[in-house]
């Protein structure tokens, strides 16, 4: 598949896809758990819990996208050509799996796992630094550790953020000391502080 049979395939879909996500990551914030977080894998796959709820939900009359389990993975199948699959990814859009050999296959794209031809496609989030919010959306496919090609669903792939510095402060309180407090020794070794060129 190509990035530009990509952007056509999933034209489509993408206000949708961008939905799902958005909504399950809602889910998760409002979760009582949240706040109560332990680790990240029990975050994660409450977000993915709610994907794969949202989009039965969303998906659900649709005639040619449907919920489905291929061999170990429940993901969405589309047109019965795609396969896409949920992840939480960093920020190389890499996503992350034990590397059994079946998940080392997933992203070998040579290799047909279904025995029918069908493409295996990721939808990914990444969240930000301070993992309170998703900072990129995107579909990606891989083949092995490199990206094939990737579709931005926010928009964008080369947004920079712009961080402007902040002003400096006015000086307050007291003005600053002409001359710094020093300790000094005299002939027998004990110490006296001399202010002002005193002793």
């Amino acid at each position: 598949m190509s990035t530009e049979q990509a952007k056509q395939f999933f034209q489509p879909y993408q206000t949708q896809l961008r939905s799902v996500v958005n909504e399950a990551w809602d889910d998760w914030r409002k979760n009582p758990m949240a706040p109560q977080l332990q680790h990240r894998r029990v975050r994660a796959t409450c977000v993915w819990n709610q994907f794969i709820a949202r989009a039965r939900r969303t998906f659900g009359d649709a005639a040619n996208v449907r919920v489905t389990t291929l061999r170990e993975w429940e993901g969405l199948l589309f047109h019965d050509r795609v396969f896409v699959r949920f992840k939480k990814a960093s920020a190389q859009l890499l996503s992350r799996n034990y590397p059994t050999p079946l998940a080392l296959d997933f992203h070998d794209s040579d290799k047909d796992l279904f025995g029918t031809g069908i493409k295996r496609v990721e939808l990914v989030y990444v969240l930000d630094k301070s993992e309170t919010e998703i900072e990129r959306i995107c579909l990606v496919q891989r083949h092995g550790q490199r990206i094939a090609w990737h579709l931005d669903l926010l928009g964008g792939d080369d947004k920079q953020q712009t961080v402007l510095p902040f002003a400096p402060e006015a000086p307050s309180g007291p003005p600053v000391a002409k001359r710094v407090l020093k300790a000094k020794r005299s002939k027998d070794g004990r110490r006296k502080r001399e202010l002002g060129g005193g002793t």
